[in-house]
């Protein structure tokens, strides 16, 4: 039975009560990485930074959260704790009175109040008719919580009105189309299947014209074994699948023992080089092998689909976005990719 990205979360979230903080970090980083449950999980991972005393990767973690999520009044709390740690009072002060706008019902934040001596009920937004709202103590716009809509990577690309994110969104569901589930061909392997018989019958025959006591083996593996190979292989291939759903791509293979991997088509884009290889065979057979970084997808696309896909991540390669949301769900997924 497959994981969902919310039991990922509790799961951490039952291994960070129970302190062990290895395993939680393990889980929260699966889930952002899969582009679900992104700033639960980011809140998380921040709980666990903090709780092995880094609080400059917390910090950084509660503000992904917060930029996702404005409303996580849990998140802007720890955000108060934090500067209040650094000596930060101001700063501090300003993070719990918008823990307490989120929730007016947290008593750490308005115990926090209380103890620096600062108003429980002092404004704390001011909001303009843009629908944007200005957060007093940081001081920087953030589009309001009824603009947000869903957290996770693509619902924020999908949201944006931002041009070039438009362009993104339109290159991505591009590759996301000729990434539909779909099995390896088998006459993507075609020089396999050629190259085994043809052994086979060598065998074979080097066999028959031997008087050695070896011969009876030779022949044996030629009619056993070799189409034991090739039957084998053909299941192998066949069980190989593709699919593509909220830009995380999944590859699936193995027929006894099931082998999972997911890619984010975004950093999938960054990646270089974006190679196509096609063999004189390929190119008869209308077959090839695209190459981005350290993945290979082999047998699954024609010859138009490999060309569109590597045209699409070339030109995906040289946009950035610019909303500071989708921005900062990126950001934290590179940071998740290269362990940081």
């Amino acid at each position: 039975m497959e994981t969902t990205e919310l039991s990922l979360a509790d799961q951490a979230f039952g291994l960070l009560k129970q302190k062990n903080y290895d395993q939680a970090k393990v889980l929260f980083q699966r889930a952002i990485a899969e582009g679900q449950a992104l700033a639960e999980s980011m809140y998380g991972l921040g709980l666990v930074q903090l709780s092995i005393n880094d609080p400059v990767a917390a910090k950084r973690l509660f503000e992904s959260c917060v930029a996702q999520q404005p409303e996580h009044a849990n998140a802007r709390y720890y955000l108060g704790y934090i500067a209040e740690l650094q000596g930060k009072r101001e700063e501090a002060i300003a993070a719990y009175q918008l823990a307490l706008r989120s929730n007016r019902n947290h008593a750490g934040a308005a115990a926090k109040l209380k103890a620096l001596g600062a108003a429980v009920g002092a404004p704390l937004l001011d909001e303009d008719p843009s629908g944007h709202v200005e957060l007093q103590g940081y001081g920087t716009p953030l589009e309001s919580p009824a603009n947000v809509g869903g957290h996770d990577f693509y619902g924020l690309i999908h949201r944006s009105n931002e041009p070039v994110e438009q362009e993104i969104k339109r290159l991505m569901d591009e590759i996301e189309e000729v990434m539909q589930p779909r099995r390896a061909r088998l006459r993507a392997y075609a020089l396999r299947f050629l190259f085994i018989p043809i052994m086979a019958l060598v065998i074979f025959f080097v066999g028959a014209g031997s008087q050695e006591p070896i011969s009876v083996l030779l022949m044996a593996f030629a009619v056993i074994v070799c189409p034991i190979i090739l039957i084998g292989s053909a299941l192998s291939i066949r069980s190989r699948q593709i699919s593509s759903s909220r830009y995380v791509i999944v590859q699936q293979k193995g027929v006894f023992l099931r082998t999972t991997t997911q890619d984010h088509l975004w950093l999938m884009s960054r990646d270089r080089p974006r190679t196509v290889k096609r063999s004189l065979l390929n190119r008869l057979t209308g077959d090839g092998t695209l190459i981005v970084g350290y993945h290979a997808y082999k047998g699954f696309f024609r010859g138009a689909e490999l060309e569109k896909i590597q045209s699409n991540l070339t030109q995906l390669a040289l946009l950035m976005p610019t909303s500071r949301l989708v921005l900062s769900a990126i950001g934290e997924l590179k940071n998740i990719r290269s362990g940081a």
